[in-house]
């Protein structure tokens, strides 16, 4: 049998042998392992999840028609997450967690920030141990940095909650 003939009979006994996936191609395996309790899926909306800091808030909704924000999974904070407009000013709103004779027993407050293409939370609790659960989202339409090399400088509006574990 002519060498060429040989060559091909092998490759036609190698390629037969495989389960019908491209023995050449490397499969697609995935870089990281995804935690469902994770709230960071979207490029576009990123928290600063860290159950172990005390960073537990995954999801933010803003209802317009009612000015207030729904914040999800920070505990004691009242009925349903719901946070009613406090104060406001120089473009961003703080507001509080409703409180009840028998809900929402930690205090938490939330700065809330909101631009036509972003909007940007932080909470936190008041009255806990040491700094308590917290949480910081931002969320925007689109993501980009400026080309080129140096440094940026944000010259926008600023918004934080701080806590103390004095109290």
């Amino acid at each position: 049998m002519p060498r060429l003939a040989l060559l091909a009979l092998a490759g036609i006994v190698f390629l037969s042998a495989c389960d019908g996936t491209n023995p050449f191609m490397v499969p697609d395996i995935p870089d990281e392992t995804v935690d469902p309790s994770d709230p960071n899926v979207a490029t576009d909306n990123r928290f600063a999840f860290d159950q172990a800091r005390g960073l537990t808030m995954n999801s933010v909704e803003y209802d317009a028609e009612n000015d207030e924000l729904v914040i999800n999974n920070l505990p004691f904070d009242g009925p349903d997450g719901r946070y009613d407009r406090f104060i406001a000013g120089n473009g961003v709103t703080v507001y509080a967690s409703r409180q009840t004779a028998t809900t929402g027993l930690i205090q938490h407050y939330a700065v809330f920030l909101r631009s036509d293409h972003l909007q940007a939370t932080a909470a936190a609790g008041r009255e806990t141990g040491n700094f308590g659960n917290a949480g910081a989202n931002i969320n925007r339409d689109s993501f980009s940095l400026p080309g080129g090399v140096g440094e940026y400088v944000y010259r926008g509006t600023y918004g934080g909650t701080r806590t103390f574990d004095t109290r």
